[in-house]
This record gives structure tokens, C-alpha cells and sequence, in this order.
């Protein structure tokens, strides 16, 4: 109950409750639970095996659209995992989405921008992983270049996201390194 009384907060006071010495030991009993931590860690896991995984079969299915006589399709293993990468990431939202339906904080869920990451990442690599089981069937082969790059970059915004809610360090760097552009803006749109 006070976890979710925490969640409920607003944004700008829950910045000032995590701070507090009491929340901040509640908060730090609850994380280094094993079922907390083993959930972070296979994302991590899921997230850089969707990574190499896509990346591998997306390179040799251009090379198959691109290349009519190199038709050999080596990646049917590593294709099998992406869609396991991408059955987690459903599995562990319906999961988030119930769970916060059941505590009636289900407005948590739709103003979270990463559960629409989450969601992007799922759609985009179970589409393209489709899209692979048939190089014939879909889009043409530059939409589909130009779909797999996108959805990598994607799953490397994932990454970034998940590094900077697990690593306070690079949380303060990624900070920082929004604040550098956010004051650039002007500049680079003048230039």
C-alpha cells in the first residue's frame, strides 16, 4: 500500500519522496528482493539478446532481398529468439497493465512514455520478425531496409531507457547530455 500510495504521487512529488531517508530505505529493501531483481535483470537480458538477434537476422535477410541467387537463410535460430524477446516484453506488459488495472492506478500505466517504448519495441520487432519468416511476403525490400533500421534504433533507444532507470551514473550523463541539447536547440535549428 505505500508503494502504490508512492506511485500515485505526482511526478514532482515523488522527485521529493524518493529522496527522504525512510522511502529511500522501503525502496531499496523492496529492489534487492530476488523477484524484483531477477525481473530487471531478464530485461536487460531480452533487451540486448532482441538487439543482437535483430541485427543478425535483419543483415541477412537484406542480403536476401537484396542478393536473388543468395537465397541461404542461416539465422532461423537466431530469428526464433526474437520472437521469444518479443513474447517477454508482451508477457511482462499484460502483466504491468493487470497489475496496475487491479491496484486502480491503471493512469499510471497510460502516462508512462516507456510502456509506449515497450509497446513500439514489441510491435516492430514482431512485424519484421514476420516479415522474415518470408522475404516475398510484406513490404518492398527498401521500405524494408529503411523498417529494420528504424526498429534497431529503437531497440537501442530501449537499451539507453533501461541503462538510465538501473544506473544512476549514466541516469546523471544522459541527463546532462539533454540538458546540453536542449540549450543547443536554437543554435543547431540557426545553423
Amino acid at each position: 500500500d505505500f508503494l502504490t500510495a508512492i506511485q500515485d504521487l505526482p511526478d514532482w512529488l515523488q522527485d521529493t519522496a524518493v529522496v527522504s531517508k525512510h522511502v529511500r530505505n522501503i525502496l531499496n529493501e523492496k529492489i534487492v528482493q530476488r523477484f524484483p531483481t531477477s525481473i530487471l535483470m531478464a530485461d536487460g537480458i531480452f533487451l540486448c539478446v532482441l538487439i543482437v538477434c535483430f541485427a543478425f537476422t535483419t543483415r541477412n535477410h537484406i542480403n536476401i532481398r537484396f542478393d536473388p541467387e543468395n537465397n541461404e537463410n542461416t539465422t532461423q535460430g537466431f530469428l526464433i529468439m526474437v520472437f521469444i524477446g518479443a513474447a517477454y516484453f508482451f508477457l511482462r506488459e499484460v502483466v504491468q497493465f493487470t497489475s496496475l488495472m487491479s491496484l486502480g492506478s491503471l493512469s499510471k500505466w497510460w502516462s508512462d512514455p516507456a510502456n509506449y517504448l515497450d509497446i513500439s519495441v514489441i510491435a516492430l520487432v514482431s512485424y519484421y520478425g514476420v516479415l522474415m519468416l518470408d522475404p516475398e511476403m510484406g513490404l518492398n525490400d527498401e521500405m524494408f531496409r529503411a523498417g529494420a533500421a528504424l526498429t534497431q534504433g529503437i531497440l537501442w533507444v530501449a537499451i539507453i531507457v533501461y541503462l538510465k532507470s538501473t544506473l544512476v551514473d549514466f541516469a546523471v550523463f544522459v541527463g546532462g547530455v539533454f540538458y546540453v541539447v536542449r540549450r543547443l536547440v536554437a543554435f543547431l535549428i540557426a545553423v
